[in-house]
């Protein structure tokens, strides 16, 4: 397991309660991130109690996505935030303020300075899906195809279907 892997998985470990946000406005990177990831967390933590906040998508919501989660408790919670690079732009910023402890994997640039406790991105990478992948696949747990299917669907969604193999080769084919 990779240093990245590790202290995502302990910082899992350490929490009950487990907030996942995205950014407003979601497309299904954002979505596929935050459903595979609950799902890897519920798999391998059944005790853990997770929450995926944000509007729920217009179409996505209908067939392929669930709900998004409802989170009122007053109870310390990890908050990992997925597919956007700052705090302003996540849908249910408000909650997620209130995390203990935030954590940001992203594939855009980082440009706020404190405002989580760990912070993941790989501007070279083509989706926050297969960043999570990745993560995921190296901590060699318990994986199924509900979580493979989202992380699937949002590559597939940034990457045009694969059109685009990174981001440094999409600045080139502008």
């Amino acid at each position: 397991m990779n240093i990245v892997s590790k202290h995502i998985y302990k910082k899992i470990k350490e929490y009950e309660h487990i907030v996942i946000v995205r950014h407003q406005n979601s497309d299904m990177d954002a979505l596929g991130a935050q459903f595979a990831l609950k799902e890897w967390i519920e798999l391998n933590f059944p005790s853990k109690k997770v929450y995926c906040l944000g509007e729920n998508h217009q179409k996505f919501t209908k067939h392929f996505i669930p709900k998004s989660d409802v989170f009122e408790l007053c109870v310390p919670f990890l908050g990992i935030c997925l597919d956007v690079n700052s705090i302003n732009r996540i849908d249910a910023q408000d909650i997620f303020k209130n995390a203990d402890y935030k954590i940001c994997i992203d594939h855009h640039q980082y440009k706020e300075i404190n405002e989580f406790d760990y912070i993941y991105y790989d501007t070279s990478i083509i989706s926050c899906c297969q960043i999570l992948a990745e993560i995921l696949f190296n901590m060699k747990k318990k994986m199924n195809t509900n979580i493979c299917k989202y992380l699937y669907a949002g590559i597939c969604s940034d990457s045009s279907n694969f059109y685009y193999p990174n981001k440094e080769n999409y600045k080139t084919l502008e």
